[in-house]
Formats: C-alpha cells, structure tokens, sequence
C-alpha cells in the first residue's frame, strides 16, 4: 500500500509499527480493525480516529510541546572494530533476503530492491507464506535481511512463532544482518527481539498529531539528509550507536551488534519513493545513498561512524 497525502491520520499505522512507550498504541492495520496482542506489561491503546482528511497534515489546534534537545557530541566517534564472536558462520549464498509479505509498503520495497541491483547484489524477495517456512540454515544462506516500512501489524500478524524464532537465531547466533526501516525497526525490537531494549518509542512528531513529514537528520561527518518520516521511532542510543539525528537530537538511525549480527534500525525512509519526497517537500532530492550505506553495512557487518 503506497501512502498518500489524502490519508495522513491512517500512516501512524500504514508506515510505523503503532507502538509507543506513552500511552502505548497497539499494532492495529490501517482500519484499526485488526488489535495485536501486546508483552504483558502493556496496556491496550485508546481507539485511534482512522477518518479520510483532504490536507497533507492534520492541523494541530493545541499548542505544541517543545520536543527535549539533545546535545550532540563535538567530535564524530569512530564505530568499534567488530566486537569478538561477531559476524557470519559461513559464507552467504544470496546478498539479501526482502520481506515484501503481508502490510509492507510496496513502493519502499521495489526501491530497496533496485538499490541492492544497482550495487550488484543479489537478493531474494519473500512473502509471509514463504518466509514462515524457511528454517535457521535456510535464513544463513543470506547477507542480510532487508525489513521495509508498512503497517507493523499486518507485517508481523501472520509470521509464525517458529520463524520469529529462527529470524532471531539466524541474527543472534548465524551473523546474519538486518535493517529494518519505520516498522522493520519496531519489529526488530519486538516482537523479533532481535536486541535487548525496551519498546522503541514514537520521534515527538507523533504526539503533535503530525504523521508525515520531511526530517532534516545530521550525520557524524556534518552532512545533513532531508529523509521521509511517516511515523517511525526514536531509536536506540549509545556509545558508537548512532549514525543519524532527528532535528531535536534523538536517535534518527541506530546499530546495534546482536551477538554475531550487525543490526540497524532506522526511524526514517531513505528509500522512500519519489512521488512521496516531493509531496512532502523534499530539500535534497534522492537518498538512495544513503539506503545503500544502511544494507551495506549489514551485508559487510561493517559499523558505521557513530556520534
């Protein structure tokens, strides 16, 4: 499903996973129809307003929240070496593996796929169906998993506790990659469980009724990119974590070594399509690059540069 700007309200559960630490939402599909069980210390959501609007944004009638500003360190802070008992068992077979299942955005999909070809890297593209058969060495023959963004609920509804398992394993203890984009970061977290931290919450955005928008991250290096934000998280923080900051300074892009493999989690779309970043104002056209930095890194189990 690709999003427009005539349904902002319905893209907090379109493109991100529906969850929050404050008053944490459900993973619900875009009709709100489809509740997902939550960990037993969360409790269910109020009802969201799912209704059609005709504006690119909901207007905002009370009074916005300064979002918290967060200092960022005065000099970029180069990512370990790979930590011991990291990276694969053996050597891939394909480059990436793509979930393309059950509420992922299509259009990030095809993109993402397009970089992975551009670059020459193979990849195999999965539905649910397909993916909920694979097993712990079926999922080692690949570099990396590629999560794109969608509705976080329809994506993980129908997975099996079997694959969410072996998903894990084939991370934790094969050394296979993963990036997970909007939702994909959400998941995982959880229900994957791919690191250990706590639910991610929403970037403030969220709670100013704002669902999509252009968010200007900066970069260890001092370069800026205007990425595509459609209701993604806050993603973890730490020494030689963060390669990318929202605007007020929290986590906009994270890695993270999950025993053997290397996983990034990313608030933003970077490979979101065109028709998208121009509607939402775009200020530096395409960010492809920075897509393929993000996959690289977890099919090279490579960190990046790090605030």
């Amino acid at each position: 499903m690709n999003p427009t700007l005539s349904t902002p309200k319905t893209l907090r559960y379109a493109l991100g996973l529906g969850l929050s630490l404050s008053g944490l939402g459900a993973l619900s599909a875009c009709n709100n129809t489809s509740p997902f069980i939550l960990p037993p210390t969360v409790s269910a959501p109020q009802t969201q307003d799912t209704s059609t609007k005709t504006t690119p944004a909901p207007t905002v009638t009370t009074t916005p929240v300064p979002a918290p500003t967060v200092t960022a360190s005065a000099t970029p802070t180069p990512s370990p070496t790979s930590p011991p008992n990291t990276g694969r068992l053996i050597p891939y077979t394909t480059g990436a593996l793509v979930y393309n299942g059950d509420g992922v955005w299509t259009g990030e999909a095809a993109n993402l796929e397009s970089i992975l070809t551009a670059h020459g890297v193979t990849y195999r593209e999965v539905s649910t169906a397909q993916l909920n058969t694979m097993s712990v060495d079926d999922l080692a023959q690949y570099g990396t998993i590629v999560w794109p963004g969608g509705s976080g609920s329809a994506e993980v509804a129908n997975l099996t506790t079997q694959i969410k398992a072996n998903l894990k394993t084939a991370v934790q203890d094969r050394g296979v990659g993963y990036v997970g984009f909007c939702a994909g970061a959400f998941i995982g977290v959880w229900p994957l469980e791919l690191i250990s931290h706590s639910v991610l919450d929403y970037y403030f955005l969220e709670y100013q009724k704002i669902y999509s928008d252009m968010v200007l991250t900066t970069w260890p290096d001092g370069s800026t990119h205007d990425l595509v934000w459609y209701g993604g998280p806050v993603t973890p923080d730490g020494a030689g974590t963060v390669i990318a900051k929202y605007p007020d300074g929290n986590p906009a892009i994270s890695q993270i070594w999950a025993n053997r493999g290397l996983v990034i989690l990313s608030g933003p779309h970077p490979a979101a399509p065109d028709s998208t970043r121009t509607s939402l104002g775009d200020s530096d056209g395409s960010d492809a690059g920075v897509a393929w930095e993000l996959m690289n890194a977890t099919l090279e189990q490579k960190a990046l540069t790090a605030f």
